[in-house]
């Protein structure tokens, strides 16, 4: 197959790409043999074309983005035209199968060698070939043209255009140990002050930006701009590298990525305090030390990525970093340098898998705004889009050092290396997009986060104080809940001896006294003393305490006083009822009205109870059953009645979210009978929320609130001091799904469950929670068991 080449013309395969390819005529474009990075003297066809900055070649001559690209400097060079056998692979093998079963042809071709005298990431030297020597003495010709155009341009270098990494480099303070107080006050003086010679000196940050330096600097001095080259792709973002000069200079890397968001939001997440290390370098650092306002010392770890990634040694950071704003164009700069810091010491244990120290000698994020012209045209105050650029200067330490001497012969083993230790630096950028952009909406899967905010977070939620409305402190000094527990231990000192009176143990030459009142009881009245001194242990409620607590509000929002006209919620309020029990029970088969058989409920001090059961579909079946204490008898009672006991208690009147509550109780509590159910199944409402479990969960469960009884199987009932509402939740299949969903996984969840009556009228609105539960990674096999022919529970365990 011949190689090839077109001129140029007007006519172009490619102009700008989206791998950053200059939108300017090529020198020359055709087929090429380049040989192969891994096997010498093995040739790969590629499609190729020459500008005057760079060299790329295509797999195919249709590809949009090119797999490689190659910048021409002044220090590249070609060797001489000359003849060579090669190995020329076939078309469509891969260049493992070409060497392993000798799937290419021996041929003679015409070939030169582009060298660079710094390092590239496609390596130090380039092998092309060509079928004849006119097409190789074309493409060597048009090679050379490029590099003399380079060599021959004088271009005037003052400060202002100066390479972004040269600029970092300038301004910030060579490697050494940070004296936290003495590094913010020196952090904090201006551009000429005396530094003493035993501290760091003063940090300059950039006055327009990251690309600009700071007045002071080389001002004035001409040196030639560095070019900068689109290298590879990293999740669809183009990494450029910058030229490197014989002495060293430059050989940055730089990413750029435009985030939808506002620059400010995007600043917040770059530089957020962290606890525990989070996704991202850099941005996911943990903070080591905080110095002051704006300058934080930072530590983290990643791994290298790919299989070559998994022979290196994990990379370690430990960084001062340092922010401002511009007040010109409002950009945030970011800036990072290499420190030692007490608190993190390198490591010395020298393993292959020990932590490798990262010199960063030069870094920095800016966070710019779009320009003042497009801001207008938005129509906003703020820019609503953000162009975040990282640039990176750093020794990545190890085989992979600048002072490494295997490194200089590694070739493309050290070029894959190198990749798969910056790939997670790269990919930062696009997290950091991705997060922000993600954050406006609703719903974020980058709770993306949820391994994201708990490795940020890593603490539990706090436990809430019990929060009692005003109806509770007016008609009680002390809590419902203490009530309960008082009646709990009482009972459960009552049968000790009870029991001992019933239940003698054998073998014993006397009998015990039987206690007062015990004496002459019936059968049927034995059985009672007994099942009650039994059921005992349960009167606080059979679910351990350390699984439930009352949240309060738990943030909830509810209808509020003009929602009929307005549809506007409101910050719900505390709960007015007091939660005192919680029953978690294991049955032969689901009951309605189990809370007869509750000692929670049957022996509750308090007046009147509100109870819930939530019964759970799975096997063995389980109910959970939640008791909210009112502080007075509110069945048979009229909205007036409760209104005026209230006022009568407090000395004052009633607020209209009390008024509306009662007279929503009322309604809801009056009467029986279908007629009185089906108005209740129209009322009833429930609200979940989980604040702490998977991301797949927390989405499946949702917050919105449910009219229970238009979506499941509800039903009432009623004893002398409770009502009693039934959830059955296996009623519904798309129900039944979820709860076994959140059932399989309730030890990793936090649930929040509102319960209220839906404010339908004026006269009950704004809407009140009635109670709130939060369950805390409940076990579902602490389940008591409870058995319904007798009324005795036993504890988990001892059936």
């Amino acid at each position: 197959m011949a190689s090839q080449t077109t001129p140029t013309s007007s006519k172009r395969r490619h102009g700008r790409q989206k791998s950053g390819i200059p939108d300017e005529p090529f020198i020359l474009q055709g087929w090429v043999a380049r040989e192969s990075n891994v096997v010498d003297k093995l040739l790969n066809r590629r499609y190729a074309a020459l500008y005057p900055h760079v060299f790329v070649t295509y797999r195919r001559d249709t590809d949009d983005a090119p797999s490689k690209v190659w910048p021409i400097s002044a220090g590249t060079t070609v060797s001489d035209v000359q003849a060579q056998q090669y190995n020329l692979r076939h078309k469509h093998t891969s260049t493992l199968m070409a060497v392993a079963r000798g799937r290419y042809d021996q041929v003679e071709m015409w070939g030169f060698t582009v060298a660079w005298h710094s390092y590239q990431p496609g390596g130090d030297t380039l092998k092309l070939a060509f079928d004849t020597q006119e097409q190789a003495e074309e493409w060597h010709t048009a090679f050379q043209d490029a590099i003399d155009k380079q060599s021959t341009r004088k271009v005037a270098r003052t400060d202002s255009d100066r390479s972004v990494s040269s600029s970092f480099r300038d301004d910030m303070p060579s490697p050494q140990s940070i004296e936290p107080r003495r590094a913010a006050s020196q952090v904090a003086q201006g551009g000429g002050a005396q530094q003493e010679a035993a501290g760091p000196r003063r940090i300059a940050v950039p006055a327009d930006g990251a690309a600009r330096t700071a007045s002071g600097g080389n001002g004035g001095s001409a040196r030639r701009s560095r070019a900068w080259a689109s290298v590879l792709h990293v999740n669809g973002v183009a990494v450029y590298v910058e030229e490197q000069d014989a002495d060293g200079e430059g050989g940055a890397i730089m990413v750029s990525a435009i985030v939808r968001a506002p620059p400010s939001d995007v600043f917040k997440n770059l530089v957020q305090q962290r606890r525990t290390e989070g996704l991202g370098v850099l941005m996911g650092a943990r903070v080591v030390e905080k110095i002051d306002a704006n300058t934080q010392i930072i530590a983290q770890q990643w791994k290298p990525v790919g299989a070559i990634g998994g022979l290196c040694a994990p990379r370690e950071v430990v960084l001062l970093r340092t922010w401002r704003q511009d007040s010109d164009d409002g950009t945030f700069i970011v800036l990072y340098q290499s420190v030692e810091h007490r608190t993190v010491p390198r490591s010395r244990r020298g393993g292959w898998y020990s932590p490798v120290r990262v010199e960063v000698q030069a870094a920095g994020f800016t966070v710019s705004p779009l320009m003042s012209k497009y801001v207008k045209l938005s129509g906003v105050d703020e820019s609503q889009e953000s162009l975040v650029t990282l640039v990176l200067k750093a020794d990545m330490g190890g085989l992979l050092s600048e002072q490494s001497a295997l490194a200089r012969f590694a070739g493309p083993l050290g070029f894959a290396a190198m990749r798969s230790v910056l790939e997670p630096v790269v990919t930062s950028v696009v997290l950091l997009r991705d997060k922000v952009e993600q954050d406006r909406f609703v719903v974020r899967p980058l709770s993306m986060s949820a391994g994201e905010e708990a490795a940020e977070e890593a603490v539990e939620l706090p436990r809430p104080r019990l929060q009692r409305t005003t109806t509770m402190l007016a008609y009680r000094k002390e809590p419902l809940l203490a009530a309960q527990k008082h009646a709990a231990e009482a009972a459960a000192a009552a049968a000790t001896p009870l029991m001992s009176a019933l239940h003698p143990a054998p073998g014993l030459p006397t009998v015990p006294e039987a206690p007062a009142g015990a004496g002459d009881v019936p059968l049927a009245g034995e059985a009672a003393l007994d099942l009650a001194a039994a059921n005992a242990w349960a009167v606080g409620g059979t679910c351990d305490p350390k699984y439930w607590e009352c949240p309060g509000d738990a943030g909830f929002k509810l209808r509020g006083a003009t929602y009929l006209a307005d549809k506007k919620k409101t910050p719900a309020g505390p709960p007015m009822f007091e939660l005192v029990a919680v029953d978690l029970l294991q049955l032969e088969d689901h009951m309605f009205d189990v809370c007869r058989h509750l000692p929670s409920v049957r022996q509750s001090p308090a007046p009147f109870l509100f109870c819930v059961q939530l019964m759970v579909p799975c096997v063995p079946p389980i109910s959970l059953v939640a008791s909210w204490a009112a502080p007075t008898a509110v069945a048979g009672k009229s909205p007036a009645e409760l209104v005026a006991e209230y006022e009568q208690k407090t000395g004052g009147p009633a607020p209209d979210s009390v008024r509306a509550f009662f007279t929503g109780l009322t309604e809801f509590l009056e009467g029986d009978g279908k007629e009185a159910d089906a108005q209740r199944n129209k009322r009833f409402k429930l609200i979940p929320n989980i604040p702490k479990g998977s991301w797949i969960i927390r989405q499946s469960v949702g917050t919105t609130p449910v009219i229970l009884g238009q979506k499941l199987t509800t039903k009432y009932a009623r004893g002398s001091n409770y009502f009693e509402v039934d959830v059955d939740i296996s009623s519904s299949s798309v129900a039944a799904s979820v709860t076994n969903l959140v059932a399989g996984a309730t030890k990793s969840l936090t649930v929040d469950l509102g319960v209220l009556l839906e404010g339908q009228t004026p006269q009950t609105l704004p809407e009140q929670l009635l109670g709130t539960i939060r369950l805390n990674a409940i076990d579902l096999k602490s389940a008591a068991y409870l058995d319904e022919a007798t009324g005795r529970v036993f504890k988990a365990g001892t059936m």
